[in-house]
């Protein structure tokens, strides 16, 4: 990032004021529908050079996943060597799954036990790319055809959302 007078920059929800001459880069991170929102990024900024979106997303295939901690671990790792100045979460896609305790305990999808693992996991994620001075915007997965999956998917929003405005 570069510093500089200001301009202006078109967004979704109106204008923002930014440095000119500032590049911001992007990371999309998330799961096989975070790719879907890469390319309508890539689309969207390819003509603004005032924006970088990364070469590729980042995948992190959910955070219910049993190899949750590694994937995270990894991800601060290869962040930690180029910081975007913006990640933009979308996950969710993989986390429609029950959480099963060290004990061999399982929790179903929606429970409270599984929401607040599901919270835990989400602050770790956050709290990491907070560290880093990584700007966050979180991205929300569609509506499902299905109706209890649309109803797992649209708690896991708000579960995210939640988070992201704590942290």
């Amino acid at each position: 990032r570069t510093n500089s007078d200001s301009s202006t920059m078109a967004s979704a929800q109106g204008t923002t004021v930014t440095p000119a001459g500032d590049v911001y880069s992007i990371a999309v991170i998330g799961d096989d529908l975070a790719e879907g929102l890469w390319y309508g990024m890539q689309e969207t900024f390819l003509s603004d050079a005032r924006v970088q979106v990364l070469p590729k997303p980042i995948m992190l295939n959910g955070l219910m996943r049993p190899d949750h901690d590694e994937k995270v671990i990894a991800l601060e790792e290869d962040l930690k060597r180029d910081p975007p100045a913006v990640a933009a979460l979308m996950l969710g896609a993989w986390d429609r799954v029950s959480l099963r305790t060290s004990s061999g305990k399982r929790y179903p999808v929606g429970t409270p036990e599984w929401r607040a693992e599901y919270s835990q996991r989400a602050d770790r994620l956050l709290k990491m790319l907070k560290r880093l001075n990584i700007a966050v915007y979180l991205v929300g997965l569609p509506n499902m055809r299905k109706f209890d999956a649309n109803d797992d998917v649209q708690m896991m929003n708000e579960v995210l959302r939640e988070r992201a405005y704590l942290n």
